[in-house]
């Protein structure tokens, strides 16, 4: 599985399906704006932290579904100066855990900046599956953006071209200021 997921990542120009309609979101206070299938649930709601702005939720498709797979938009304001390789490097030794496996960690770019991306999987406490995540983040003027999106490991590869699509739209627009 691990072999084929980082085929299907190394893959150029993954095209997703014409079939799927998008629908754009966009945060003006934020300065945000991204695309998402219209198939897939927005909330602002739930969310585990203050840095997270909205979260889009793939639709269940049966009861074997334990694990709703989502994306979520988080940005965060630090008072300091950092660098992009000052916080990627923070990011990958973090993950440095036994039970984390990073497949892929590579430079990349997030709305036309210079951007990281990590690809991982993990497994949680006592849940018996693995997650699949795909963590790819940009700095500008103090704000880490980030996009996380995180899957069951068997349906990891299904979701990729739509999640790439997702984060091939992000967009930092003109906001206002989170800090």
């Amino acid at each position: 599985m691990l072999i084929l997921i980082i085929s299907f990542l190394s893959l150029s120009g993954v095209e997703v399906s014409a079939t799927t309609n998008f629908l754009t979101y966009q945060n003006p206070i934020q300065g945000i704006k991204m695309q998402y299938p219209s198939d897939w649930r927005v909330s602002q709601n739930g969310l585990r932290d203050f840095s997270d702005i909205i979260g889009f939720y793939a639709p269940y498709g049966n009861l074997s579904d334990l694990f709703p797979a989502r994306l979520i938009v988080s940005v965060k304001h630090y008072l300091e100066n950092m660098t992009l390789d000052e916080y990627s490097s923070f990011v990958n030794n973090s993950l440095k855990q036994p039970n984390v496996q990073v497949i892929k960690s590579s430079p990349s770019t997030l709305a036309g900046n210079p951007a990281h991306e990590v690809v991982l999987v993990a497994s949680p406490g006592v849940v018996p599956f693995k997650i699949a995540t795909i963590l790819v983040w940009t700095l500008k003027d103090n704000n880490v953006y980030t996009i996380s999106f995180n899957s069951d490991q068997g349906k990891f590869l299904t979701y990729v071209p739509t999640v790439q699509k997702m984060i091939n739209t992000f967009e930092l627009t003109n906001s206002t200021g989170i800090k």
